[in-house]
C-alpha cells in the first residue's frame, strides 16, 4: 500500500477539498459529494428517435452481486499486484457467470511523480476522495479496493477481497436498474431507469475498457509491462429524480467500440451502499 508523502498529501487534500466545495450536489452523510467534473444534468425527455433505434433496455436481475471498485495508478509500485487481483476477480466471475462487476479507476495524483498514467482521470481522484469522506478516512491511498460502496481494504489483498465479495454474494439486491445504450457520433447515449429507489439516490454510469497493456519507461514501475482489466475511461454521476435519466459518455479515440462495455449502479445517499448493478456489452 502506498500513501501520499506528508507534504504532497496535504497539498492534495487541500486541492480536492476545494474541488468538493465547488461541487453542486447534496452531501451524503454530510460528506459524499457528486464529483463536479463527472456530474451531468439528467434529462426526463427520454431518448430521441435516433437514439432509440437498434438498442434495447437491459435490466439487472434479483441475484446477488458485488461492485468492486479499485483505485490504482501506473505510477505506484504497490499497484500492479492489485491490478492482477482485480483481473483475477473479473476472470473468475466471467467463468462462473457470477454477478461481480469490476471497475479500475486510475487516479491522477501519482502523475507528477515520474510517470503520467494515460488512463488516469481527475474524476477518479475526486471519487476516491469522496469515498474517504464517506468512510471516515483522513487520507487516500493506492491501491484501494471498495466493494458495494461500504467495505474497503488494500486492493492487493486477494484473501480479503474473496471473503468480502463472497459475503455480498449472499444478499439479493434491493433495487433494480435498467440501461439502454446507443452509440452516437460524439460517444454513447445512455438511458437509465430504476425501480424501488429513493429520490436523491445516486446513479453512476461508467464506460469500461476490457483490458489494457502498457510498457512503463519511468517512475516507480520503470521497465515493467503492466496489464489492466476493466479500465474506467469515462463515467457520469446523477441524482435520481423519479424520472428516467439520460446521460452522455465520451468514447476515447484510442479504443475500438467493441472493446467497451457500460456498467451502471445505484448508490444510496444515506450510506453509500450500492443496491443494484447492471452491465451491457451490446456495443459489440
Amino acid at each position: 500500500m502506498r500513501q501520499l508523502g506528508p507534504l504532497y498529501r496535504v497539498i492534495f487534500m487541500v486541492a480536492v477539498a476545494g474541488i468538493g466545495l465547488a461541487s453542486t450536489g447534496q452531501l451524503l452523510c454530510g460528506l459524499f459529494i457528486l464529483p463536479a467534473s463527472a456530474q451531468q444534468t439528467p434529462s426526463s425527455a427520454g431518448l430521441s428517435d435516433d437514439t432509440d433505434k437498434g438498442s434495447k433496455l437491459i435490466w439487472s436481475d434479483d441475484t446477488p452481486f458485488a461492485v468492486v471498485e479499485l483505485f490504482t495508478s501506473e505510477g505506484c509500485s504497490s499497484c500492479p499486484s492489485a491490478d492482477r487481483n482485480l483481473s483475477s476477480i473479473v476472470e473468475r466471475a466471467d467463468k462462473s457467470k457470477t454477478r461481480v462487476f469490476g471497475l479500475s479507476y486510475h487516479v491522477d495524483y501519482w502523475n507528477k511523480l515520474g510517470w503520467d498514467d494515460p488512463y488516469s482521470l481527475e474524476t477518479a481522484t475526486e471519487r476516491q476522495q469522496i469515498y474517504a469522506r464517506a468512510l471516515g478516512q483522513d487520507r487516500v491511498y493506492t491501491p484501494q479496493m471498495i466493494v458495494n460502496g461500504t467495505k474497503q481494504f488494500v486492493g492487493s489483498d486477494s484473501k480479503q477481497s474473496e471473503n468480502v465479495i463472497g459475503n455480498f454474494l449472499k444478499a439479493k439486491p434491493g433495487t433494480r436498474i435498467g440501461l439502454q445504450v446507443t452509440p452516437t457520433d460524439s460517444g454513447l447515449t445512455v438511458l437509465a431507469k430504476t425501480e424501488n429507489t429513493q429520490k436523491n439516490d445516486l446513479i453512476l454510469v461508467a464506460l469500461v475498457q476490457d483490458h489494457g497493456e502498457q510498457q512503463i519507461p519511468r517512475g516507480e514501475n520503470a521497465g515493467a509491462r503492466l496489464l489492466h482489466s476493466n479500465i474506467v475511461r469515462d463515467f457520469r454521476v446523477a441524482e435520481l429524480t423519479g424520472e428516467d435519466i439520460e446521460l452522455l459518455l465520451r468514447k476515447p479515440d484510442d479504443i475500438e467500440l467493441q472493446r467497451l462495455k457500460v456498467i451502471a449502479f445505484v448508490q444510496t445517499r444515506a450510506t453509500a451502499e450500492i443496491t443494484s448493478a447492471v452491465l451491457t456489452d451490446l456495443l459489440k
